[in-house]
């Protein structure tokens, strides 16, 4: 492989302002397999590369590209990477089109309309980028990594703040996001017409959505962090019209809805931890042919919701519900049914949500948990869980058959003693 070295003594004009030479030019000079190492300088032209080239570059190296041009394009070509260069404002700092086998890392892009944009391409990996929007609006913004009709995409390890999406995919086959911390964007990762996709281990925080995946089958979202989405209209996960999803072990918490089902079928919701939201979780026209197991609920103002047709739930821990485990099978020896007046007028009006603690609504709660019947609720566990799947909560160990026993034994023996001192 050649190796190029663009001197500063040679190139610039004072240092730390921009080339006097064309970086065009001398990119189209060089042969395809080349390396091309920038020195720490502001670029203020965009460039296009279309042949296989490694583009590393140094502290200090920038794109400062005005207008509406990409300030590198990535076309029609395979084998480019892409390493240790800054790019600041303009409209995209990267887009990859008609191209495969793309690799970039340590990418750091401020105040830019769209950090990184993709077309048609296959095989790219984009791991640690740096992506922080520009003031304004979630409507005025572009997305972090914006994917299109690609496959085989990985995004990892990245930081990802402040626009319209954190990771946008559309008709994307196989993308594999891992690592990512994606905060204040409209969705942290959004997914349409997508297939098997999986996210994991990423943190996603203080968004509108955490997860916005719409008309997408066979992914999985998995070990993710997804916490403190609490504007209104705020979930940590939606999703919508989707398929052959797996939610696994993530920990869900501190959001105004946690996870929000919209028809949605052939899913498994499993080993998740619902914590501390205002509702942990609501099945919307999403009955029948799911699966929720596994799963604890604690501290949830609401545990769940539903429309008419209720959703499927076996196996799950929920730290409201009043069990005996006189068999000691690890499940409750009574169902659990989660009905809640309030929560199902909700559905329908989410404004009443500010209205969740007021005495009226506790009270009628209350009600609801001594008057329903377990025929009659669309949303019954029928073996819950008598203690949280990990661990035993302290304070909150199931009653066992022995436990009650014992301490009707003792009971009896401390009236009998209490009795003969009394005689005495």
């Amino acid at each position: 492989m050649k190796r190029i070295a663009l001197l500063s003594a040679l190139f610039l004009l004072w240092p730390g302002i921009a080339y006097a030479g064309s970086l065009q030019q001398t990119i189209d000079a060089l042969p395809a397999g080349s390396e091309l190492e920038l020195a720490p300088a502001v670029y203020r032209e965009p460039v296009s590369i279309t042949k296989p080239l490694t583009v590393i570059g140094a502290p200090g190296t920038v794109f400062r590209v005005e207008g509406e041009s990409p300030a590198i394009s990535v076309e029609n070509t395979q084998g480019v990477q892409i390493r240790n260069v800054e790019f600041e404002g303009g409209s995209t700092a990267l887009l990859v089109k008609n191209s495969e086998d793309i690799t970039v890392e340590e990418i750091r892009i401020s105040k830019a309309q769209q950090g990184v944009e993709v077309y048609g391409s296959e095989t790219l990996t984009f791991r640690k980028l740096l992506l922080e929007g520009a003031d304004g609006h979630y409507s005025a913004k572009g997305n972090g990594v914006a994917l299109y009709d690609s496959r085989d995409v990985e995004v990892a390890d990245s930081a990802i703040r402040h626009m319209r999406d954190g990771i946008y995919a559309e008709k994307t086959m196989n993308l594999q996001a891992s690592g990512n911390r994606i905060e204040h964007s409209r969705y942290g990762v959004h997914l349409m017409y997508s297939k098997q996709a999986d996210l994991s281990g990423n943190g996603l925080a203080g968004n509108v959505a955490g997860v916005m995946l719409m008309m997408t089958e066979d992914s999985r979202i998995q070990g993710n962090t997804i916490r403190e989405h609490t504007s209104p209209n705020a979930s940590g996960l939606v999703l919508y019209d989707a398929q052959d999803i797996r939610v696994v072990g993530n920990f869900i918490s501190a959001n105004a809805l946690g996870l929000s089902l919209q028809k949605v079928k052939n899913s498994q919701i499993e080993n998740n931890k619902f914590y501390g939201n205002q509702i942990g979780m609501e099945f919307i026209r999403s009955a029948e042919n799911n699966e929720t197991t596994g799963n604890e609920f604690t501290g949830n103002i609401v545990q769940l919701r539903s429309d008419a047709l209720g959703g499927a739930l076996a196996g799950n821990y929920y730290d409201d519900a009043s069990l005996l485990d006189l068999d000691e099978d690890g499940y409750g020896d009574t169902p659990y049914a989660a009905v809640q007046s309030f929560g199902q007028w909700m559905v329908r009006k989410p404004v009443y949500q500010y209205f969740i603690e007021a005495p009226a609504v506790v009270l009628l709660n209350e009600m609801d948990r001594q008057m329903s019947s377990m025929e009659s609720s669309v949303l019954v566990d029928k073996a819950p869980l008598a203690k949280p799947p990990a661990e035993e909560t302290p304070g909150n160990a199931p009653v066992s058959l022995w436990r009650l026993l014992l301490g009707a034994m003792l009971l009896a023996v401390g009236g009998l003693v209490w009795k003969k001192e009394s005689a005495a």
